[in-house]
């Protein structure tokens, strides 16, 4: 039996080297290329011209890190295949940061995602609040990643871990100093490929070894490694409930407002880009996650009945991985160092993004008020590589606090999850909850994050037994000592608090969730009041639609025609003159396609609109609704105009309440006089005199504020009606003026520049 430790040849270190070396030079060819930027920006984000697919695989890099490559195959030795529904909370999540939060930090142009949070709640305070709590958290992440494929290094050559953690720092803070996201987007690209032969090494010699993924699976089943639990245990480590609903919440934080991530996928050219990138990396990420969880079962496939944590030769299943490759691959000079590089290669990735993160908040939330218009663009520069720096020698410092924890994902996730959860949950409130106001929020934050923290230290802190894989056993490992187990005399203390047992799973899940709904609860309690003062922008897209009776600039914004056309058809119908047909409608979707669809009519159906009217052959009257659409005037283009530059609903409040009552009165005027006159079919207009005028030929003429009629009987109509009547119908009527205020020739009441303009309405209709 090989022991945890081999032999790393001289070809390993070449290799290991090589990759940090091109590491390193990508960093310094984007630091020369780009030596004569004068741009922040450029440094931060590349100006927004970056292409999708380095973005994406950075986005891959980023997240799927040395804790993923040594974390997740040992989770799921340890705990079964349900890890696997990671990938569904990465689906879920993907899903909400693409349709609801990527269209909004993408269109306001801004570095720092919590510039949302100063813009949306009207409060600096809670800028700066969660940007505080994103470098801490960020701190952490960072150290526990830097310990991991330090680790890695000193299970498979005996290198002490402080050495690895120290060249492992600098080389990740001296490409991101010097080369900005370019050379990090970049640096990924390289990373993410290594890990992914990383996972490969030890996925395909597992597999053919079983003979093939189905006896992989029937084996794993056999010994209960895809049985899933579906109780809601908040204790146990591993559920259904507790992997779904805790992933869900990580992956929907981390792409929808974590600094990181949102700087990456707004680093592209457009919306549809940005959107293009999340979509694609969900892809990669559920194939790499499944890759990483079928090792899992490479390795019990391997160590089933020789666990080597239970056996004392391995500290901690996060050593697994590379205790497998070294076994495997002894023989192959090289191959080890390329593992190593791999683990490596995930932890420099979601470091390098870190760093530029936290530089990137640390100059737009804290110094650019003070400094921004005090030091010169090359200064600034000069500046945000020296945060990024003074972070990279930090978490140097956090990597050796690592060492020292118990598992490498779960300290990770139960710190971090707290303030995650947290500034998550005040995220999805502002986005998603247009009511909430400033004092709501902070509230809940500070609850939120308090209660995380309360329950992930005290987890942490309290002392638990060691855990151990139930799938596995020893029965077949050697050794040429004897272990002595003694039985504890002492009294067994009494457990913890079943609140300090709860899986680390459910952290971040408390903390997003009482953030949440407390703000939802103080401001129902404060009354929803503050909807008035949000701007639309800051809303979600997807939902500024479910909140346009509430948010009134988005209400005021509507388009006219959609306005006035649903109005005018709920008030009143119409009469069509002398059709042809009892089914004859006229629909369209546009101005334009419904004037071009009179104008393509025979000349037997051509609709006279403000023309010259026709000799129509005499027919019932056919009942349609009216749209006013299939005017094209002056008036229309001017009301368009006012409308919609209205702050407020009050106009078009009164607007539908002067035009109801107005139509209300002609139809009762137009019915009366249709009664009257046996041919006469009535326009809509305002309350006036009835200027009905028959001559000898049967011609029709409009004059005057009023209703007009056109007459029919039983001889023919005269070929051609006045133009001037018609044009005059169409303009808001010859008598009385657009100033008067009252609507003739079936126009209706708008609002105009300077003064109430009329605007006619198709309700004198002649079939030709």
């Amino acid at each position: 039996m090989l022991t945890a430790r081999g032999t790393f040849t001289t070809a390993d270190y070449m290799v290991l080297v090589l990759v940090l070396v091109l590491s390193a030079l990508i960093g310094a060819f984007f630091a020369y290329k780009g030596r004569k930027s004068t741009c922040n920006k450029e440094f931060l984000v590349g100006n927004r011209k970056l292409q999708v697919f380095p973005v994406t695989m950075s986005m891959m890099a980023t997240f799927l890190s040395a804790i993923a490559f040594l974390g997740i195959p040992a989770e799921n030795f340890v705990f079964g295949f349900q890890y696997i529904l990671v990938a569904g909370g990465a689906i879920i999540g993907v899903f909400i940061a693409s349709e609801f939060f990527m269209p909004i930090f993408y269109d306001m142009d801004s570095v720092s995602v919590n510039a949302y949070l100063e813009q949306r709640f009207k409060s600096r305070l809670l800028r700066k609040i969660a940007s505080i709590l994103f470098i801490i958290q960020q701190c952490i992440y960072l150290g526990v990643v830097l310990y991991g494929p330090s680790l890695t290094l000193g299970s498979v050559t005996g290198l002490p871990v402080w050495i690895s953690v120290i060249i492992n720092g600098i080389v990740c803070t001296l490409y991101t100093s010097l080369g900005g996201i370019k050379a990090v987007v970049w640096t990924d690209v390289l990373q993410m490929s290594l890990m992914v032969v990383g996972f490969m090494m030890v996925f395909l010699p597992g597999v053919l070894k079983s003979g093939g993924l189905r006896n992989l699976f029937d084996e794993a089943g056999h010994y209960g490694l895809l049985d899933f639990d579906f109780r809601l245990d908040f204790q146990k480590t591993f559920t259904v409930w507790g992997v779904l609903l805790g992933w869900t919440v990580i992956w929907a934080i981390n792409y929808s407002c974590s600094q990181s991530m949102v700087q990456r996928y707004c680093s592209v050219r457009s919306v549809a880009r940005s959107r293009a990138s999340l979509y694609v990396n969900l892809v990669g990420v559920s194939a790499v996650l499944a890759i990483a969880c079928i090792c899992g079962l490479v390795l019990f496939s391997e160590y089933r009945t020789c666990d080597p944590i239970k056996a004392g030769q391995l500290n901690k299943y996060d050593e697994l991985m590379p205790h497998f490759v070294l076994r495997r691959f002894a023989a192959y000079p090289g191959l080890a160092g390329l593992f190593v590089s791999a683990a490596y290669s995930g932890s420099l990735s979601t470091m390098s993004s870190g760093y530029n993160s936290l530089a990137a908040l640390i100059w737009e939330d804290f110094l650019v008020s003070c400094l921004g218009k005090r030091l010169s663009s090359k200064a600034t520069i000069r500046l945000t590589k020296g945060i990024a720096t003074f972070f990279g020698l930090f978490t140097m410092l956090i990597a050796f606090m690592a060492s020292h924890l118990r598992s490498i994902v779960q300290a990770s996730i139960a710190t971090g999850g707290s303030f995650t959860g947290g500034v998550g949950g005040l995220f999805f409130l502002g986005v998603l909850f247009p009511w909430c106001g400033n004092r709501a929020a902070l509230t809940s934050l500070l609850v939120g994050v308090g209660i995380g923290l309360w329950v992930s230290v005290g987890s942490l802190l309290i002392p638990r037994p060691p855990v151990y894989s139930q799938f596995t056993s020893v029965k077949d490992c050697f050794s040429n000592y004897n272990i002595t187990i003694s039985v504890p005399i002492t009294t067994v203390p009494k457990p913890p608090p079943s609140i300090y047992t709860i899986s680390y799973m459910w952290i971040p899940v408390i903390s997003f969730v009482v953030t949440f709904f407390l703000g939802v609860l103080f401001t129902a309690v404060q009354g929803l009041k503050h909807s008035a003062a949000v701007d639309p922008r800051l809303v979600s897209p997807a939902l500024r639609g479910f909140y346009k009776n509430w948010l009134k600039r988005l209400k005021a914004e509507r388009s006219l025609n959609s306005k006035v056309d649903t109005m005018i058809s709920s008030i009143y119908r119409v009469h069509l003159i002398s059709g042809p047909s009892a089914n004859s409608t006229l629909s369209a979707t546009s101005t334009h396609q419904r004037c071009s669809t009179v104008q393509s009519l025979p000349s037997n159906q051509r609709l006279a609109i403000g023309m010259p009217t026709h000799v129509s052959p005499a027919g019932p009257p056919i009942g349609v609704t009216p749209n006013s659409a299939l005017l094209q005037s002056t008036g229309e283009m001017r009301a368009a105009h006012s409308l919609y530059n209205l702050n407020t609903l009050s106009s078009i409040n009164t607007l539908e309440s002067t035009t109801t009552a107005t139509l209300t009165r002609s139809l009762a005027s137009s019915s009366s006089n249709s009664d009257n006159n046996n041919h006469s079919h009535p326009t809509i207009g305002n309350n006036g005199s009835n200027n009905n005028s028959h001559g000898s030929n049967g011609h029709r003429r409009t004059s005057g504020s009023g209703l007009s009629h056109n007459a029919t009987g039983n001889g023919p109509v005269a070929e051609n009606a006045a133009a001037t009547s018609s044009r005059s119908a169409l303009n808001g009527g010859g008598g009385a003026g657009a100033a008067g205020g009252s609507t003739v020739g079936g126009g209706f009441l708008v609002p105009g520049d300077d003064a109430i303009t009329a605007r006619a309405d198709p309700t004198v209709i002649t079939y030709v």
